[in-house]
């Protein structure tokens, strides 16, 4: 049971994370191609105007495309505005289930959401965490009193994974972006072909994944073997969501 209501949070997850996006293509009017969400078997397929909607049945990526014409001709800020538009979706919702989850104690939610920003900054080590035996456990107990609980706890978890993990700068995912947009435009100042800027954009954000992750692999690993049964729910969504998401959005870029 609990497994069917992860998946049904992660499907609409996803879904407001990509009418993040719409929406930002709408507020600066950019006609918008597709709207894609999930892969497999087609569940649902729609056209409202020039766009076409798909959802699929597996909640793995989505993605919103917009016509290239109109899109090049943006500002920077606004590209990057879009980028980030998903993300911000993602992360509201998170706060907002984490409120109604805490009751409105909004020291449990500072409190929560400051050791959140040191877990991820820490790369998943509880070492400085200063609410770690109080309000940090209730997101990631698997003891809740009632499916209230257990749908909250899972929306706050995953949108906050899906916040995170987007906000890596690999391509193509949003964070990405906010790196890739400004050096596409001074290249392209510079007189660089189109081909050669995406060449070089890829190598660099090779570089980085390597300096960002490599060194960190086996400290990751060490902590998942250590704090396993405190942390199940968050590895496993965090793990499993950034695999499929990366294999999903890998195979959109290429197409």
């Amino acid at each position: 049971m609990n497994e069917l209501i992860l998946l049904i949070i992660l499907y609409m997850s996803i879904v407001m994370h990509e009418l993040g996006h719409l929406l930002a293509f709408v507020i600066f009017k950019v006609k918008v191609r597709s709207y894609d969400i999930g892969v497999g078997k087609t569940i649902l397929h729609f056209f409202i105007r020039e766009a076409e909607f798909n959802f699929k049945l597996i909640p793995v990526g989505g993605s919103v495309i917009p016509f290239e014409e109109e899109y090049e001709g943006l500002e920077l800020y606004k590209k990057i505005i879009i980028s980030l538009s998903g993300v911000f979706v993602n992360l509201i919702i998170s706060i907002l289930a984490l409120v109604v989850f805490a009751k409105g104690d909004l020291n449990i939610v500072a409190s929560i959401i400051g050791d959140s920003i040191l877990l991820v900054r820490n790369y998943l080590s509880y070492d400085n965490l200063s609410f770690y035996n109080t309000s940090f456990t209730l997101l990631l107990t698997e003891e809740m009193d009632s499916v209230k609980s257990v749908i909250l706890n899972e929306v706050i978890i995953i949108n906050f994974v899906l916040f995170i993990i987007n906000l890596i700068p690999i391509p193509p995912l949003d964070g990405s972006k906010v790196i890739t947009e400004p050096l596409t435009l001074f290249f392209s100042t510079i007189g660089i072909k189109k081909k050669a800027i995406y060449m070089i954009i890829n190598v660099l954000s090779f570089l980085g994944v390597i300096v960002m992750f490599i060194p960190k692999i086996s400290n990751i690993i060490i902590i998942f073997i250590r704090d396993h049964l405190k942390t199940t729910v968050f590895l496993q969504v965090l793990i499993v969501t950034l695999i499929f998401v990366l294999i999903y959005e890998i195979k959109t870029y290429k197409e």
